[in-house]
């Protein structure tokens, strides 16, 4: 083979190579955010499980409240009618229990889209990985037999 020839293959093999970490760290990237996202889904159903908690004990009634760590204090529900929920970036607004419990649904559903979004992508990426992995073998090979 020419030297032009090699130095395609070797260029082919390059970027055959460059594209191949950038999907891994594409797809490391897609899994970190779908962990997150699933995290706050969990959290989501305990806070709407919570709420219905107080919501059946009522006012007075004693409750852990989780302070981190793997610790909690006592306390008693003063209202088991409203909630403070927090909206981010350091916002929270004052709810009826029934709709903090319709906020973390219609969260929990945008959530579960985006938890869809993000499989799909996350297919896709392995799919190419799986393209990838023998051409880059096979331009390997080609490279060590020259």
């Amino acid at each position: 083979m020419s030297d032009k020839g090699r130095e395609e293959a070797r260029e082919r093999l390059e970027e055959a190579v460059l594209e191949y970490r950038f999907l891994q760290d594409l797809g490391s990237d897609l899994k970190r955010r779908l962990d997150l996202i699933l995290a706050t889904l969990t959290g989501l159903g305990l806070s709407s499980s919570s709420l219905e908690e107080v919501k059946r004990r009522g006012k007075d009634a004693e409750i852990l409240i989780p302070i981190g760590s793997l610790s909690y204090v006592k306390a008693k529900v003063v209202d088991a009618d409203r909630v403070l929920v927090g909206l981010g970036s350091n916002v929270v607004i004052e709810r009826s229990i029934e709709e903090a419990r319709k906020y973390f649904e219609e969260r929990s559903k945008d959530l579960e889209r985006a938890v869809t979004e993000l499989q799909r992508q996350i297919a896709s990426v392995q799919s190419r990985l799986n393209e990838l992995e023998p051409k880059i073998r096979q331009l390997i090979e080609a490279e060590r037999s020259k």
